[in-house]
């Protein structure tokens, strides 16, 4: 163990690696380099106006016990080169063994932690406040977990449209550089101004038992922007909290999940208490919906709503209208309608919405009006979600309910 006291005896320190004890308190104009496998550095207080504090290049290292202080309550603009734990590997050469675990962290002008191209590595016990970027930021990892964080404070600045609590995503965009089975586990996400927790095309993403508030986009499963042709999928969601209480901005959606044409986004999110969001969910039109499972939440995959009923032969009743909700695999209709004008030939009621579509043509029920003498007809669905009552044996004007259940795709 080297037990350091100056900023010359740590960086010589760290020139030999090992074991690194720093009682010391330095404001840095460069930032202090770990070149050396096997480095563990506990302890510390560190200031830097601009750019890094530590960047590391190598396997096996840790950080633990520091205090670090970037530059945004002085110069409250972002800086791209702030991240103030930086570890950097490469497609070629992934660093395993990273670890970064109970430091306190604030006032960045970008991310507080960020690790690239690292393997079987964690990010655990930091406290980050005062970002103007990222939390946690994890790029092209592999079995990354980051655990037991508390991130609070990463509003949106001149110039920036995005801050993340804590994000899995990857620079290359391709399907070589995505993010692989990391997970986010047992955090607590606080006022970030864009998404609480993200991934970017990640694949095996978990997230679960965390604490999201006060973020207009709780959990944000998500291709990117325009230019990227990656969809997250095999990702799972559950046991979160993720309420709109305490937002400073708009509140959008608690879950966001949405692929690419031809690529379908997938993932399982169960079990999740989701509150005071605009809309619990935000489904894309892009995703799997054989892979992807939305069931068991405190808010059902599409709560109950009126159905489409766009050049319908029918009417809402307006007593008991229409209505649809879909959760897991399962559709459920309840309500009625009456046909146009109180009588005619069309069948055609209506069309769900793409996440409520079976595989097959399935009938649903076999309903009559509502009188001994009303019409008989069958609640039927096609596999593009156009809803028919089909093989009616008269045409009234009373009302024919709609009630049952289907199994989705």
């Amino acid at each position: 163990m080297t037990a350091v006291a100056t900023e010359a005896d740590l960086r010589a320190a760290l020139l030999d690696g090992g074991d690194i004890t720093a009682a010391v308190a330095l404001d840095l104009t460069a930032p202090l380099e770990i070149t050396v496998p096997g480095t563990r550095v506990h302890g510390g207080r560190y200031h830097a106006e601009s750019g890094p504090v530590w960047l590391g290049s190598v396997p096996d290292i840790e950080l633990s016990g520091m205090h670090l202080h970037g530059g945004r309550d002085t110069t409250p603009s972002h800086d791209q080169a702030q991240r103030l734990i930086h570890i950097i590997g490469s497609q070629a050469s992934p660093l395993p063994g990273v670890v970064v675990r109970d430091c306190r962290i604030r006032e960045s002008r970008g991310d507080a932690v960020r690790l690239e191209w690292c393997v079987d590595s964690q990010v655990h016990g930091v406290t980050a406040r005062g970002l103007l970027y990222a939390g946690v930021m994890v790029i092209s990892g592999e079995r990354v977990t980051v655990a037991g964080c508390t991130i609070v404070d990463a509003p949106l600045s001149p110039g920036v449209v995005n801050t993340y609590g804590v994000a899995v995503t990857d620079y290359d965009n391709t399907e070589q550089a995505r993010s692989r089975d990391c997970a986010v586990i047992g955090n607590t996400v606080f006022q970030v101004d864009w998404e609480g927790i993200d991934t970017h095309g990640g694949d095996g993403v978990l997230v679960a038992g965390n604490t999201v508030q006060g973020c207009p986009r709780g959990v944000a499963l998500v291709v990117g922007n325009a230019t990227r042709t990656t969809v997250p999928t095999r990702c799972t969601v559950t046991g979160n909290s993720i309420t709109a209480r305490g937002m400073r901005v708009a509140p959008r959606e608690g879950v966001l999940l949405g692929g690419l044409p031809g690529k379908g986004a997938s993932a399982t999110i169960t079990g999740n208490r989701i509150d005071g969001y605009q809309r619990p969910y935000l489904w894309g039109e892009y995703i799997d919906r054989a892979e992807t499972i939305v069931a068991g939440n405190s808010q059902p995959m599409i709560p109950w709503c009126r159905l489409d009923m766009t050049a319908s032969d029918f009417v809402l009743n307006t007593t008991y209208p229409l209505e649809i909700m879909i959760d897991g695999d399962t559709g459920y209709m309840r309500g009625g309608v009456i046909r146009k004008g109180g009588a005619g030939s069309g069948t055609y009621v209506g069309r769900l919405p793409v996440h409520g579509w079976p595989s097959a043509l399935t009938w649903v029920s076999h309903t009559k009006g509502s009188s001994a003498n009303a019409s008989n007809a069958r609640m039927t669905i096609y596999p593009d979600g156009r809803v028919y009552l089909l093989y009616p044996d008269g045409a009234d004007g009373f009302t024919l309910p709609g009630i049952g259940t289907w199994r989705t795709a």
